[in-house]
């Protein structure tokens, strides 16, 4: 029941994950950065996971490193499909 109570207002791990691709695509709305930020603070596998994307974000955004935008959207789709 309280886990059930906790999901609707911070969100699912799922929801959690799901939002950190769409945010590499797109900005997010105020509601769904409150529910992540949230969710984030009581959930210490998710904060992991966003230290993980946001170091692969650094090193993608590398002068050195470079994706192609083909790339980049099978990898947010392959995130999305995962997630």
């Amino acid at each position: 029941m309280m886990q059930k109570l906790m999901n609707g207002m911070t969100g699912s791990c799922r929801e959690t994950a799901r939002l950190g691709a769409e945010r590499l695509v797109r900005p997010l709305t105020v509601v769904e950065r409150v529910r992540m930020t949230l969710h984030m603070s009581m959930c210490g596998v998710c904060k992991s996971y966003a230290r993980q994307m946001a170091a692969i974000r650094r090193a993608l955004s590398r002068e050195d490193a470079s994706l192609s935008r083909d790339a980049e959207r099978r990898i947010v789709e392959s995130i999305r499909k995962g997630a």
